[in-house]
């Protein structure tokens, strides 16, 4: 197909078709109007016209007359005389009561009775139908094929979006246990830091405990020495006391003497 009957995607080929084709119809409509009709006098057509089932008849003129029973008939141009509405026609021209000088009707025959109205609705509706589907067939399936690519490319979008969503999710997973893992550790570093601590804590309460226990104990000591020394003191003082009182009570000038001699010959010993 030429680059002549496209025209932006559109397919301008079957409208060039319906143009042609409308043109043909409406020459053909033309000479069945003008080129099939004729004149006839109302007298020689209501002798040479028989009226029946099988027979036809078509006014080309507007016509306006009164049946025999007073009521109004209107026959319209173009339009097609039933068959009780011509016997009403042909009573009037036989009783020389029909208005009119000269007929004008259609040609017998199925070319000069066509329908021509109907033709062209029939036309229209088939020229719309095809030129729609070949003419716009091309356009549409573009923009079908185009909103095809733009929701897959969507779509592709989404899944893309969907699997990175899934990576982060895995990542966020990963993270959470490897905290719960650090959590974990660092729980057991902190019990193990409080464990020492409290070793330590325990250790130098020990040690100062026992520091304080020294201390008392050697003050203790001290005391119960000081103590033992005063009472020493006042247990020797008082022996000395009483031992002077019984001396002097109960040894004599005598004994005095002797001693001193004693003290006397101890020191010439000592001395030799």
């Amino acid at each position: 197909m030429t680059s002549e009957n496209k025209k932006g995607g559109l397919n301008l080929l079957p409208f060039k078709i319906y143009g042609v084709g409308y043109a043909i119809i409406t020459i053909l409509a033309l000479i069945s109007s003008f080129g099939g009709t004729y004149d006839i006098a109302p007298m020689d057509f209501a002798k040479s016209y028989k009226v029946g089932p099988e027979s036809f008849l078509r006014v080309a003129g507007n016509y306006t007359f009164t049946s025999g029973s007073g009521a109004a008939i209107v026959l319209e141009g173009g339009q097609r005389v039933n068959e009780f509405v011509a016997r009403e026609m042909l009573a009037q021209i036989n009783a020389e009561k029909f208005p009119y000088k000269n007929l004008e009707l259609y040609k017998e025959g199925w070319f000069w009775n066509l329908h021509w109205g109907g033709i062209f609705t029939f036309y229209n509706l088939l020229g719309l139908f095809v030129g729609l589907y070949f003419g716009l067939k091309a356009p549409l399936m573009a923009m079908i094929d185009d909103s095809r690519r733009k929701i897959e490319g969507s779509l592709q979008t989404a899944r893309n979006a969907q699997t990175e969503a899934s990576n982060l999710q895995k990542k966020y997973d990963e993270l959470l246990a490897s905290l719960e893992k650090e959590k974990v550790r660092l729980s057991g570093v902190l019990k193990e830091e409080q464990e020492l601590e409290k070793e330590k804590i325990m250790k130098q309460a020990k040690h100062e405990a026992e520091g304080i226990i020294e201390s008392i104990k050697h003050s203790v000591d001290g005391e119960i020495l000081s103590a033992a020394e005063r009472l020493r003191k006042e247990v020797a003082q008082s022996a000395l006391r009483q031992a002077r009182e019984i001396l002097a009570k109960e040894i004599t000038a005598e004994d005095h003497e002797n001693a001193f001699n004693d003290f006397i010959s101890d020191l010439e010993r000592t001395s030799k």
